[in-house]
This record gives C-alpha cells, structure tokens and sequence, in this order.
C-alpha cells in the first residue's frame, strides 16, 4: 500500500489502522501506528477501551488555521466508521506534545493518569458552566440542562470506556440549583432596579457623547480658523460637510486643507474657468484638453462649480468664499485656462 497519499486519505487510513503509516503529498499531515499528526503536533491517538475496542482521543486544543481545518477536521470526519466506534475530545491524547499540567507531561505518564486528568478536565468545564447559568441574562431551563449534559454525558462515557468510576453529575439539581439563584437575582424589584441603572448609564453616556462631540467640533472649528487665517504652525485636515477641501491664499501661493499646493496665478485663471461653467450651467470633463493648476489638472466640473482635481474635490461654497477674500467675484469668466492635451 503505498504511504504518501492524499490530505484526507491520511486520516481514513488511520481510522481503520489498515497499515501501519502513511502521510501526506507535502508531509504535514501523518501518522504512525496509532498516532495522527499535524505537523510535528500528535493530534489524535488511537487507545484501547475496558474491552479492548479502539477508542479515539483527539486534542481539545485549538491549533493554526491549517491544523484545525485541513487536519483535525478530516480526523473527526474519518472516526465513527470501521474499526473506531468512539471517539473522545478531550485535553490530553497520551501522545507527547499535549498539555502540561504543572511541570508534568500527562501525555507521557500511565494511562490511568491521563484518564484521570481529562476526567478531571470535564469535571471543570462542568463547574464553570453551571457557574455561569445564574448570570444569563435570559434563563431557558430546558437549554440549560441541555448544556450541562453536553458535557456530563460524554465524561460518563468516558469513564464507562475505560472502565472508571461513574462521575457523580445531577444535572437536574444542578439547573434547578442555578435556577434558583437566577430567580433570586432577577425579581421584579431587582429588574426594575437593574433596568434604572441601565437607563441612567445609557443617559450618562449619551451626555458624555454629546459633550465629546461638542468638544471635538470646538477643537475641529478652532484648527479650522486657524489655518484659514494663514498661521503657519496650524495643522489641520479637514473637509467641509460636503467633503470638499478647504482653501487659503498664503502669498503667491494657493493651499489646500489637504496639504496640496498650487500657484496663486494657475488657481485664478482656472477660477475663472469654473465661474465660466457655472454661469453657462455646463458640466465639463477632461476630454482631450486639460486645466492644469500647478502640478495638478482638473478633471471634472459640474454645471453648480463644484470640480474635482485628482484627489481633491473643491465645493463652490468654498471657491466663492475664497474668491471673494481676493475681491475676485466680478472678474471675467473666461475659458482660458482650458489648453490642448499634450500628446
């Protein structure tokens, strides 16, 4: 039988041990005797139950993306066929490169205490689950006792397997244990009480929010004003409620609020392009001629004279604010500025 075999392969010869090794095309995924492997990692291993039947131990850990998904998974499908009738999930496998417990290996000491340990392990996740039930929000009974027999019912099986010791579970008083504290914690005083401090909170934060907002449209008004006014030390970043830059003149020089900068002269004469635009109420595109402004070209107008330039868009709120900074509102619209592409 030949050993290098498909990713899935691996795992279904392993279930039915029907030879004694094999892995994968890349070697990742392998086995040896009654050992599966991710990796260097044994994830399952193969033990003989109270009557000497095959009984499959696979890790609870969770590994990579790849272990958990290509090699885990294909273990639990290929179980529960042919030679292997049951099949365990639990912390340790006996196989080395389990969990540790202290400074001792549990997969590589006796098989009683590895049986032992992962009794103890479902006794555990058992305990806190019961834990937990009191602090729902919302109790289902029945869904609650479901889930403690989730995991009583396979750590029965467990020790029913292996010919151990029958846990001690009662589920049912456990629920109705839990049960009882949830009906304690939740009158209607004490709903009513909880769902009054919900609302305070809810209230005390919306006001926190509201005062955070007010505060950062404060700051956002006060950088704002700031820039405009040509400080030079002024970082600001920001658009208008339309997403548009904001513009200052500081010198020959023409800045956007998005860090981009054009010669005073370039932006007036495509100002008047725009204002051209505009009047007429025609929209333009780049199409075979070009507006260029500095280093930078426009490539769209809207008949409003709004306009866009690579990424910036600019709002005519904005150019006609700025426009009437420089007295510019009554120059001549003019097409000037429009030029022949450059082929």
């Amino acid at each position: 039988m030949p050993n290098v075999v498909a990713n899935r392969q691996v795992a279904h010869i392993w279930a039915h041990q029907a030879q004694d090794s094999a892995r994968s095309h890349n070697g990742n995924f392998w086995f040896e005797g009654r050992k599966l492997y991710s990796y260097s990692t044994p994830i399952a291993h193969l033990v003989p139950g109270v009557d000497g039947e095959l009984i499959a131990l696979v890790t609870a850990r969770s590994y990579s993306v790849t272990t958990n998904g290509k090699h885990i998974g294909p273990a639990h499908s290929a179980l529960g066929y042919g030679r292997v009738r049951k099949t365990f999930t639990v912390s340790f496998i006996g196989a080395f490169g389990g969990q540790n417990r202290g400074d001792r290996n549990l997969d590589a000491v006796s098989a009683p205490e590895i049986h032992a340990a992962n009794l103890e392990a479902y006794l555990a996740d058992y305990t806190a689950t019961a834990e937990r039930l009191p602090r729902k929000r919302d109790y289902d009974r029945a869904e609650a006792l479901a889930s403690l027999n989730r995991i009583a019912n396979p750590a029965c099986d467990y020790a029913e397997a292996f010919g151990l010791p029958r846990p001690a579970y009662d589920t049912d008083a456990d629920e109705a244990a839990a049960f009882r504290i949830w009906s304690a914690r939740n009158t209607p005083e004490r709903i009513a009480a909880r769902l009054a401090r919900a609302e305070a909170a809810a209230a005390a934060k919306a006001a926190r929010d509201a005062r955070d907002a007010a505060a950062r449209v404060e700051r956002e008004r006060t950088l704002r004003e700031a820039w405009l006014s040509g400080e030079p030390t002024a970082y600001f970043h920001g658009r208008d409620e339309r997403g548009g830059a904001y513009l200052r003149v500081r010198g020959d020089v023409l800045e956007t609020s998005l860090g981009a900068e054009v010669p005073l002269s370039h932006a007036i004469k495509a100002f008047r392009f725009v204002k051209l635009c505009r009047e007429r109420g025609e929209a333009w595109h780049r199409n075979g001629r070009t507006v260029r402004v500095g280093h930078f070209q426009v490539d769209s107008i809207e008949a409003s004279g709004d306009f866009v330039a690579g990424c910036h868009r600019i709002n005519w709120s904005e150019v006609e604010r700025i426009a009437a900074s420089l007295d510019l509102l009554n120059v001549e619209a003019s097409a000037d500025a429009v030029e022949a592409a450059h082929v």
